[in-house]
């Protein structure tokens, strides 16, 4: 079609499928180019494309592939070629270390045509890390208060037995001096233990990126925790099969899992139950979720809850999370907290991982 967006040699490749010709609706594809959003529509039966928007062909080679294979893998996820209503869905793409999250619409119209709408939301990951920083600097004055009371509770207490020892040392017997000593060790070691967790959340150790076997590396953080969920009466469930490879620093994702555990844990009681399974699975990237069906985390704290010193337990330090997301950034992943799904409770947390080939 002469003038038209839908240029044969151009989408030749991606849209083997299509048909271009004269009596093809002129106005309505003039419109579909107008608009400043990628639109392609697909036939679940064959599973190809038979349309695409001038906006959504601007999209590298790369990226209208990963889009439509991620629609299609979706699609049957759904086990259905017709669903009841609209999905949404956000996907990632990395290229040539450029990163853009698409976020779209799987919109039915026929049992033989799947609608999608397709938009480049770089913008909202902005505006949402944006709104994070402003959360981090409105908590800052928060934050130097909880250091410096964690920091000054084991000074005041090692400053107290140093004069007390310093009063009595020459008439105390040496049991009793030993006795304060040992007091005295302890607190430096709960100092120590406060500024390295502090160093985790600012540090930059290398990383050994390996695959590695996510289903296993579950595993083994259950079977570490094993006898506290059998003594909380807790139940676990893994449904991640063992052919499922992800490329990551094994120690530092076993934390970030082993932390998740561990929150869960101080939340639940008997009778309730950890769930961890696959979202979604394309080339590059594997969606985890692990949830509980414990307290829900309020909704005005999943935008804080990774902030440093955030907590909403009374006895919690809120350094885990933070470590946590810094991990998994560095490794080339996301990680957020997110509602539970409708009609459930509990907190809920997706983390998107690189994949990797399973050695």
């Amino acid at each position: 079609m002469t003038g038209s967006s839908l240029d044969p040699p151009a989408v030749k490749d991606f849209f083997p499928a299509v048909s271009f010709n004269e009596t093809d609706p002129i106005v309505l594809r003039e419109i579909c180019d107008s608009i400043p959003i990628g639109i392609i529509a697909i036939d679940p039966g064959t599973t190809l494309p038979t349309f695409a928007n001038r906006h959504f062909l601007t999209f590298s080679s790369a990226q209208q592939k990963q889009i439509v294979g991620h629609v299609l893998r979706r699609l049957h996820h759904e086990s259905a070629t017709e669903p009841a209503m609209p999905l949404n869905e956000e996907i990632e793409i990395r290229e040539n270390d450029h990163r853009n999250i698409f976020g779209f619409t799987i919109y039915p119209v026929r049992k033989d045509m799947i609608v999608v709408f397709v938009s480049d939301i770089a913008s909202k990951s902005i505006l949402m890390q944006s709104r994070q920083d402003n959360l981090f600097f409105d908590r800052f004055s928060e934050m130097v208060a909880e250091v410096a009371h964690e920091i000054g509770n084991p000074l005041t207490g090692i400053t107290t037995i140093l004069q007390v020892l310093r009063l009595n040392i020459a008439g105390w017997p040496r049991e009793k001096i030993d006795d304060y000593l040992h007091r005295c060790i302890s607190e430096i070691d709960r100092l120590n233990a406060f500024l390295n967790r502090i160093r985790d959340i600012s540090g930059e150790a290398a990383l050994d990126i390996q695959p590695v076997v996510l289903r296993d590396l579950l595993m083994s953080v259950y079977e570490r925790n094993r006898v506290r969920f059998e003594i909380r009466k807790v139940a676990f469930h893994c449904r991640v099969d063992s052919d499922i490879c992800v490329r990551v620093d094994e120690g530092a994702l076993y934390r970030i899992l082993l932390n998740l555990v561990n929150n869960s844990l101080n939340f639940l009681k008997a009778g309730q139950e950890v769930n961890v399974y696959l979202e979604s699975v394309d080339q590059s990237f594997i969606s985890l979720v692990f949830s509980n069906n414990g307290p829900s985390i309020p909704e005005e704290d999943l935008d804080r809850i990774f902030l440093p010193f955030f907590t909403t337990r009374e006895t919690g330090e809120g350094i885990g999370l933070t470590i946590s997301l810094k991990l998994i950034t560095r490794m080339g992943g996301l990680m957020s907290a997110t509602p539970p799904l409708e009609g459930q409770n509990g907190a809920r947390f997706v983390i998107h991982i690189p994949r990797g080939d399973c050695p």
